[in-house]
């Protein structure tokens, strides 16, 4: 699939409590996971940005773009990230890579990005074990931003939901490891990228 434009978000405004420090800072390669993400997504997408909090940004070197979460979309998950880079990119469909999935690389990003068939549909990391979409591995087309702020405000809405009222396309990664998500110090310390 070819878009004439693709909003990559990196999405790392959460408050990594759990972890105990900011898991975009977290290196599993050669750089910090949310550095490796902007560096993935810079060659696929039209734009590129790191979705983070307001202190965050102060740590970002030049080079990388960076939207602070807007205030009015705040407490809403990783909602948050994709109604604030909408604000910025209008009508622009997003790839939304959360930074906690130390396993996802650029293969199987690439393998995920020609999984889209219809710009106009939702497509989402799927996992099989669990049968349940990971909203924050996703695609989300240009009105998905419309029909999320609509519903936001609604109790107990989120990506999810979207998802599962827009019928996303399922994608079931090739290597099922890049589903792990890793919250916690106890699960970093079992991440081994040689397997």
């Amino acid at each position: 699939m070819q878009f004439a434009k693709l909003t990559g978000v990196v999405a790392c405004g959460g408050e990594s409590i759990r972890m105990g420090r900011d898991k975009s800072l977290i290196k599993y390669r050669d750089k910090a996971q949310r550095y490796y993400l902007y560096d993935v997504l810079s060659p696929i997408c039209s734009n590129t940005i790191i979705s983070c909090r307001k202190n965050q940004a102060r740590e970002i070197p030049a080079g990388y773009a960076y939207v602070v979460d807007s205030p009015e979309f705040e407490n809403n998950g990783p909602a948050t990230a994709l109604l604030s880079i909408s604000m910025q990119f209008p009508g622009s469909p997003a790839l939304l890579i959360a930074c906690d999935y130390p396993y996802l690389n650029e293969e199987e990003i690439n393998q995920f990005i020609q999984s889209i068939k219809d710009p106009e549909k939702p497509v989402a990391f799927f996992d099989p074990s669990k049968s349940k979409y990971i909203p924050v591995l996703a695609y989300y087309p240009k009105d998905a931003a419309i029909i999320i702020c609509e519903h936001i405000k609604t109790p107990g809405y989120s990506l999810m939901q979207y998802l599962i009222s827009q019928q996303a396309v399922r994608y079931i990664p090739k290597d099922l490891r890049c589903l792990i998500g890793v919250d916690n110090p106890e699960a970093m310390a079992t991440v081994n990228l040689l397997k």
